[in-house]
């Protein structure tokens, strides 16, 4: 049973960790979450499995109990003309542990989630972000392209965005139904606290008996 004090402390809400594709955490700053533009051609398939090793600290910063699986599958083509762009999808999957908001236990996510992959010159971007502004209304539906650096595109940093998007900050099982607790906790609360079995006694006790 995860202590509920510890695991509180560590939950975060994954959409106060979205970073820039300077500052992605491990795994998914690894060269291996990163493609070449060159290597892209006229198109290009590519699986990018997450260490194993890199998964516990992940958990800590997404604050999940635990992750044992990070996986993407990324589909890459060049835009049209000579724009620079590359465009594709990208199909992330994993699995973790989260602890149930309402029965305070462990149960098993999974996560599947394909979302569109734009990497623009950073030219571009600073431009498209400009023109956007002056717009009284944003289309929600375009996705932000993320910018090529250095010749790259940082699939990690796409990767890192959809995982953290996807997961519930507020998990509960299907079964679960609000007032419910688990036995176990229960006992814990108990054996917390000894005398509060007693205290529910105070006035019940019939003086003449």
């Amino acid at each position: 049973m995860t202590d509920a004090a510890d695991n509180a402390d560590r939950n975060v809400d994954p959409l106060a960790v979205l970073l820039d594709v300077d500052s992605v955490p491990a795994p998914f700053d690894a060269k291996d979450w990163q493609v070449r533009v060159g290597t892209v051609g006229d198109g290009l398939q590519r699986k990018i499995i997450a260490p194993r090793e890199s998964l516990p600290e992940l958990a800590k910063v997404l604050g999940v109990d635990a992750i044992s699986h990070v996986e993407a599958q990324v589909e890459l083509a060049p835009g049209t003309g000579k724009s620079g762009r590359m465009s594709g999808t990208m199909t992330l999957t994993a699995a973790l542990q989260q602890t149930c908001v309402i029965t305070l236990e462990r149960m098993d996510v999974a996560i599947n989630e394909t979302v569109p992959a734009e990497f623009w010159p950073e030219r571009q971007i600073a431009r498209w972000d400009a023109e956007r502004g002056r717009e009284a209304e944003v289309d929600d539906q375009t996705p932000d392209p993320l910018p090529i650096v250095d010749d790259r595109l940082h699939i990690g940093a796409l990767a890192y965005e959809t995982l953290a998007v996807a997961i519930d900050p507020h998990p509960r099982a299907a079964d679960a139904a609000f007032g419910e607790i688990s036995t176990e906790t229960a006992q814990e609360r108990a054996a917390a606290h000894p005398f509060a079995a007693l205290s529910g006694l105070v006035g019940k006790t019939d003086p003449l008996n």
